[in-house]
């Protein structure tokens, strides 16, 4: 005759369903880390751009090129306060550096 353990059924169900909860978190918790890292990595491409205009910016310095060529090149704008920066611009993200 074989004999159930019926006391030892509930810790197994519970230790079952948390396992399988656990699982169900962490692939919930991917997806949402995967849909966040588009808007993350953006601002890092706009830093790279950012940081390619200023090094072409101190490299035309470095050659004696004219201020006005600059600005015209490198697209620099001038703020309320009269002072020079380039700026990346997307959706949602600006990137200043003032001159």
């Amino acid at each position: 005759m074989i004999r159930k353990n019926k006391r030892g059924d509930v810790p197994v169900m519970i230790l079952v369903l948390g396992v399988f909860a656990i699982c169900a978190l962490v692939i919930i918790s991917i997806i949402e880390v995967e849909s966040d890292k588009q808007k993350y990595s953006s601002g890092v491409l706009e830093m790279d751009e950012m940081n390619s205009k200023i090094e072409m910016y101190n490299f035309y310095q470095s050659i004696k090129m004219p201020e006005e060529k600059i600005n015209e090149l490198l697209e620099v704008k001038t703020d309320s306060s009269g002072k020079n920066y380039i700026s990346v611009e997307k959706i949602g993200f600006v990137v200043k550096y003032y001159i």
